[in-house]
């Protein structure tokens, strides 16, 4: 076992025994953690994921195996070959748009190119060489992961033929992927976006909030980020037509008025005091993958028009829609 446990939510490498017994660490500051085909050695990877280390099951002193290129960072994904000779790990760089699966031989300290992907979220290796691996959907299906698989060689892990297509599902998405023993079944976790946006009056001297009741009814990401200069109408982004759009919807009424839509993502936004401009966040995306360090603040007239670009901005407060990564989850802020 591996995660943060205990006082401070330290984390570590655990061993407890399937039959009972105490709790037994061997080994701190670690993360991800994924035992070799026989037992005997356990990989994982060390905050913040620019390393990844190798230990004895039976205790003693990590070694570390792979260090990330600056810029570069190991996703938590981890797995060994099917003779325990390689071990294969997710790289991804700072702006997302970089996410390679690589396998390191523990022999030779190879690095061997599996597969290039960014739209790739996680992976597992059967024995019969091949890496089963869960793909996000382009625009405007980011809301959905379906299962690949591609074939490699056992000997060197270099691919096989080209990455086939396993399932055609929609309005979800996958990780903890892992396979059965005998490679005919494959366990993973399903989950889905989904926040609304909620108005309610406020009581005892603002103190306390009344009977809130629900703005918003599609089964997309809303999240609300102002309200008009009049109070009678709130500023949200939706993904409800794929990208990351900017709304405004009136407190009395159903529907919502698309304010900026386009390819760009874009968050945050405010009315300004004079009633005249909306003010938001805007990253731009290449492939389907936000521009993390590439953001500007922009305005558009209220009355409608052109956005124009305010000034740069640097920083990302990370995806509008809540993932969950093997243990780490991000969300809005």
């Amino acid at each position: 076992m591996s995660g943060p446990a205990g006082p401070g939510e330290q984390t570590g490498v655990w061993v407890l025994s399937a039959t009972g017994g105490a709790l037994r660490k061997l080994a701190g500051g670690a993360w991800g953690a994924v035992p070799s085909p026989d037992g005997s050695q356990i990989a994982f990877r060390r905050p913040p994921g620019t390393e990844i280390w190798l230990l004895s099951a039976a205790g003693g002193q990590p070694r570390r195996l792979v260090s990330a290129s600056p810029g570069y960072w190991f996703e938590e994904a981890l797995a060994w070959s099917p003779d325990g000779r390689r071990i294969a790990y997710l790289k991804r760089n700072e702006p997302g748009d970089d996410l390679v699966l690589e396998s390191f031989d523990l022999d030779t300290s190879r690095h061997t190119l599996i597969l290039s992907e960014p739209r790739m979220r996680d992976f597992c290796w059967a024995r019969d060489g091949r890496v089963i691996y869960a793909r996000m959907e382009g625009p405007p299906l980011e809301t959905s992961t379906n299962v690949w698989e591609i074939r490699t060689d056992p000997r060197t892990a270099q691919p096989r033929g080209r990455p086939r297509r396993l399932t055609n599902w929609a309005g979800f998405q996958l990780s903890y992927l892992g396979i059965s023993a005998d490679g005919r079944r494959m366990a993973f976790t399903r989950n889905r976006s989904n926040s609304d946006v909620y108005v309610g009056e406020l009581e005892s001297r603002g103190m306390r909030l009344a009977a809130p009741r629900r703005l918003t009814f599609d089964e997309r990401v809303d999240w609300p980020t102002g309200w008009t200069r009049d109070s009678q109408g709130v500023l949200f982004y939706s993904d409800r037509n794929g990208e990351v759009d900017i709304f405004r919807q009136g407190v009395m009424t159903r529907e919502a008025q698309a304010v900026v839509t386009g390819p760009e993502e874009k968050r945050d936004a405010r009315e300004s005091p004079d009633g005249r401009w909306i003010l938001y966040l805007a990253w731009p995306k290449v492939d389907g993958q936000v521009r993390t360090g590439e953001g500007r603040l922009k305005r558009v007239p209220v009355s409608g028009g052109r956005p124009e670009v305010i000034f740069s901005v640097t920083g990302y407060p990370g995806p509008a829609r809540i993932t969950t990564d093997r243990g780490f989850t991000t969300g809005k802020r």
